[in-house]
């Protein structure tokens, strides 16, 4: 379940499964930047790291939140777009889903 939440592009996710989503990957960041800490290492490659580490889950689940929204998942990347990326975080994780199944898949509430 949480694999396919943070690692797979296919289908559809609710707010709810939205929020958690960016939960469990904001934690996974702040472990890697206490790690960094915690070894002294060179805090600017801590960041990347820690970029890297969160890059593709964070697409995947906006991706299937797009989907759930009736819209292309490659519009993901608008969470990377500075200023454009609060308004996309308001829009994927308060706007609700399109009722019923789409061409992504069934309802995740059905």
């Amino acid at each position: 379940m949480i694999t396919n939440l943070l690692f797979s592009f296919a289908g559809r996710i609710n707010r709810a499964k939205f929020w958690l989503g960016l939960l469990i990957i904001n934690l996974v960041a702040v472990a890697v930047l206490f790690a960094a800490l915690a070894m002294e290492a060179d805090m600017l490659a801590a960041r990347l790291v820690m970029g890297l580490i969160v890059l593709y889950p964070a697409l995947a689940v906006a991706a299937k939140r797009f989907h759930d929204r009736g819209n292309p998942g490659f519009l993901a990347i608008l969470i990377f777009v500075p200023l454009l990326n609060l308004l996309t975080l308001l829009y994927l994780g308060i706007a609700p889903g399109t009722p019923g199944a789409n061409a992504y898949g069934p309802d995740p509430l059905g």
